[in-house]
This record gives C-alpha cells, structure tokens and sequence, in this order.
C-alpha cells in the first residue's frame, strides 16, 4: 500500500467502523433493559472481543500448524479456493 492510497482508504475503512458501532449502540439499546443498560453495555465490548477477537491468532495460526508450511495461511488458503472455484 503506498502513502497516496491511504488517505483515500482511510476514511472509507472509518465510515464502516463507524457504521458498525452505530448498528451496535442502536441494537443493545432496543434489547438490554434500561435497569441493566449500563452493565449490558460494559459487558458486551470485552465479551466480543474475547470470543471474536481474542480468537483471531489461533484461527489465523491453525492452517499453517496443521499442513506444516509457513505460506498455507488465510490469506494463501483463501487465493488457493477462489482459483478452484
């Protein structure tokens, strides 16, 4: 990626963050009761990223631990699929 491309890339990547938490604020509002709002809230952030984020590595990991070979990531394994299809 070179310097010129990031302030294009930039603000596009920010407005799918932003949509994304906006969609979130929007949902727990509606679903957590407004006695418990504050703890739901507090809740949700560290429990997705322990379940989604906290598992990344070893998702990202495992095709390279089991075929042995350093290049079978995500990434190859993903080309590897769509060149088949």
């Amino acid at each position: 990626m070179s310097f010129t491309t990031v302030p294009i890339v930039l603000p596009w990547l920010l407005f799918l963050y932003g949509s994304e938490d906006g969609a979130i604020v929007a949902g727990l509002t509606e679903i957590v009761p407004a006695s418990v709002r504050t703890a739901g809230w507090s809740l949700a952030g560290p429990l997705a990223t322990a379940l989604f984020g906290g598992s990344t590595p070893l998702v990202s990991a495992s095709p390279t631990e089991a075929t042995g070979r350093g290049g079978a990531g995500p990434p190859a394994g993903h080309r590897a699929c769509r060149r088949r299809c």
